[in-house]
C-alpha cells in the first residue's frame, strides 16, 4: 500500500548516463544515479519501506517519432551506514489522503 511520496526529481543526462543501443528493440544502457534515497530507514522494516522509481525516456528519430520509456522500482533497505528512522518522518514526505 502506498501511503505517501517525496517530490519528483529530474536529472540532466548525457550519453554516458543513457545510451540508446537500439531504439527499435528497446535496448538501452543506463547508469543508475547515486543517492536515490538518502533518508532514514527502519532496519528489517515490514512497513514504511521507501521504494524509488527510476524512469528513463527517449524519442525515436523515425517518422512518426515515438516516445519510449523504461521504469524500475528499487526497494531501499537498511545498511550499517544509513540513519535509522521512520521515512515518513523525513523532511519532504507528503502523506496521501483520500478526499
Amino acid at each position: 500500500m502506498v501511503i505517501g511520496y517525496f517530490a519528483k526529481q529530474e536529472l540532466a543526462v548525457d550519453t554516458t548516463t543513457i545510451n540508446v543501443v537500439n531504439a527499435a528493440l528497446g535496448t538501452v544502457n543506463i547508469t543508475i544515479p547515486a543517492n536515490l534515497y538518502t533518508g532514514a530507514i527502519i532496519p528489517d522494516a515490514r512497513k514504511n519501506v521507501p521504494i524509488t522509481i527510476v524512469g528513463v525516456s527517449w524519442t525515436t528519430a523515425g517518422t512518426p517519432t515515438q516516445v519510449n520509456s523504461h521504469r524500475w522500482a528499487f526497494i531501499q533497505c537498511y545498511e550499517p551506514d544509513v540513519d535509522i528512522g521512520n521515512p515518513i518522518l523525513s523532511a519532504g514526505f507528503t502523506a496521501l489522503t483520500i478526499a
